[in-house]
């Protein structure tokens, strides 16, 4: 995969995020994942998970 590629993924639950992490995982070891929260008073709900490669 190319450094300058963007993947999008979206989920409806809980349990798909964390499904879907290690399955992108398997299929692109090279990927770092960064947790960024998008609302600073609902941080556990409001997540975006960006995936990248050094």
């Amino acid at each position: 995969m190319s450094k300058n590629s963007i993947t999008c993924i979206g989920y409806h639950t809980g349990k798909d995020f964390f499904e879907i992490l290690p399955l992108i995982k398997s299929h692109v070891p090279e990927y770092k994942f960064k947790y960024i929260d998008i609302d600073p008073y609902h941080s556990i709900t409001d997540k975006i998970v960006a995936g990248y490669i050094e």
